[in-house]
């Protein structure tokens, strides 16, 4: 399978394209991660997020753009590929 293939292959659903916030404790039921990594993954820019509260109030929602989630998953995904390719070419010599 190429490359363009395994991406195809891992890009986020239509029917997921969505905001979602993320539970208190647990994962989120459509990508497997914790609040806690979602967040670290917002702070460094890896993925969109929102924050959502009254003109004033100190108090709102974060929500995720899980497509993003998703992009960055599949980034991961295919790096983690290519190192296992590179791997596998180094035993075969």
């Amino acid at each position: 399978m190429n490359q363009n293939q395994n991406q195809n292959k891992l890009k986020c659903p239509k029917i997921l394209e969505r905001w979602v916030r993320f539970p208190q404790e647990g994962q989120e039921e459509h990508c497997g991660l914790t609040r806690s990594m979602a967040n670290k993954l917002a702070k460094q820019g890896l993925i969109i997020t929102a924050s959502v509260k009254v003109d004033g109030g100190t108090r709102g929602a974060r929500l995720f753009w899980l497509p993003s989630i998703y992009d960055y998953i599949a980034q991961k995904a295919n790096e983690q590929n290519k190192t296992t390719e590179l791997l596998n070419d180094e035993t075969e010599e």
